[in-house]
């Protein structure tokens, strides 16, 4: 009987204790399954791993051929993975040039310090992008690591950019929102992370709007110069600009309309949100048929891109309203310095076609960043921001980071073979296993027969 008929057969005797039970709702089938499944699978690791030390040790020839020396023998191992914690003994072992190694290791394809495997942090991570560390544990992993676990592995995490696409598309619009969120500082403080929004512009569906091909990006702890670069290359990435016009959409800071510099054919666009509260604030306080005329002509100046007749609107107000002088220059004076994002909704009826700067905001980063009380640290905020963009991620080197799994070596590839024997399993270093070579004769299998020969 070989090790996976050994173990099988207790998976097996599992499965019926679960149907001699009263209780075999979906429920308790589910808990009791899937601990006894992912024991099963733990336990067969734990035998293939331990078999493979076995036969490295009885290999003295292949010992000495390439002069590994036992140092000791039956040192344990523990690797958390995403079926449980996998347990196994194997030797050490000093190599020709001094060095030492655990050959088995190797097989596994773990280093020296990893304690969980690749994709139980990857499990972390994708967990954690959505909620707090400590319920990110008890999801992804069942509660067996700790929350400053968790956040080791986000601090390791390697987001990566989206590729290119294959052709890139030409599109006669692009819009680029551009906001930022508040975020609390671990040790007091804040900062504010970046947000670029980049789409084809609105789709509608009843009432209900999307945007089209819509990509986010985070410049949180780059110069603005550089975020504007990054954001531009990853546009050439997937679109012709040569016809394109772009329109940026924002609050009108300084750092937005530094995107005019970069984004070729730019335009800028103050985003209605912005707009509407900065005369809300310059008209509070004053009676409803005022106020309304006030906020008539103080919007069809700025429509039409009438510097001269806005100031006049304003000079009024101020003297007519001297209560509310002080208070009003602020507002009056953020939507002069903006009157040319606003007069473009008349001139250019595309400009209306996007700016969702608040709702990205809100949707990528505040429900995990600054909804809570909880700080960050400039680190982790460096690259959860970036994780939060929808980018996918690598846990690789940064896993492994110390020294790398090195690669298999002719004793561990023997070793592998003679248990994949003693398991009734095919050998994995031989080619005339390929079922290509069962079938009929032609000169494709000829050769193939021919090349496994020579192996």
């Amino acid at each position: 009987m070989t090790i996976i008929t050994e173990v099988l057969e207790k998976l097996k005797g599992k499965i019926e204790e679960l149907f001699e039970k009263q209780d075999v709702s979906i429920g308790a089938a589910e808990k009791y399954l899937t601990e006894a499944v992912n024991g099963t699978i733990c336990e067969l690791l734990t035998a293939y791993y331990e078999a493979c030390d076995e036969k490295i040790y009885a290999d003295k020839k292949g010992r000495k051929r390439e002069k590994l020396s036992l140092v000791r023998h039956g040192d344990r191992r523990h690797i958390e993975t995403v079926f449980g914690g996998v347990d196994y003994k194997r030797d050490y072992y000093r190599k020709a040039d001094g060095s030492y190694c655990y050959p088995v290791d190797q097989i596994a394809g773990i280093s020296s310090y990893m304690r969980m495997s690749e994709e139980s942090a990857a499990k972390l991570v994708s967990a954690a992008v959505r909620m707090p560390y400590g319920k990110a544990n008890e999801y992804a992993m069942g509660g067996r690591f700790t929350a400053q676990t968790v956040m080791n592995k986000v601090r390791l995490a390697q987001p990566e950019p989206e590729g290119a696409w294959e052709e890139k598309r030409r599109v006669p619009c692009l819009h680029v929102d551009a906001d930022e969120d508040h975020v609390n500082l671990h040790g007091g403080g804040n900062t504010i992370v970046p947000l670029c929004s980049v789409y084809e512009g609105i789709s509608h569906k009843g009432k209900r709007g999307s945007c089209v091909q819509i990509r986010h990006y985070s410049g949180y702890g780059m110069e603005t110069e550089d975020m504007w670069e990054s954001v531009l290359d990853e546009i050439e990435k997937r679109y012709d600009l040569e016809n394109t016009r772009i329109y940026l959409h924002g609050d009108g800071a300084g750092w937005i309309r530094t995107g005019l510099e970069w984004l070729p054919g730019s335009r800028f666009v103050l985003d209605r949100y912005h707009y509407n509260k900065a005369i809300k604030s310059a008209l509070a306080g004053i009676k409803g048929n005022v106020r309304g005329q006030y906020a008539s002509g103080i919007r069809r100046t700025l429509a039409s891109g009438d510097v001269e007749g806005y100031d006049r609107v304003c000079a009024r107000l101020r003297a007519e309203e001297p209560a509310r002088s002080q208070k009003a220059l602020k507002s009056l004076e953020y939507l002069r310095k903006n009157i040319d994002g606003i007069a473009i909704y008349s001139s250019d009826p595309e400009a209306s076609n996007g700016g969702c700067t608040e709702p990205h905001v809100s949707t990528v980063y505040s429900a995990r960043l600054s909804s809570r009380p909880a700080g960050w640290s400039r680190e982790t905020l460096s690259v959860m921001s970036r994780l939060l963009t929808g980018g996918s991620f690598s846990m690789g080197k940064a896993q492994r980071n110390h020294t790398p799994s090195a690669p298999d070596t002719s004793i561990t590839v023997r070793a592998r073979a003679a248990v994949h024997a003693a398991l009734g399993a095919p050998d994995p270093t031989r080619y005339d296993v390929m079922p290509a070579l069962a079938g009929r004769s032609s000169q494709l299998v000829k050769m193939l027969r021919g090349i496994s020969n020579l192996c």
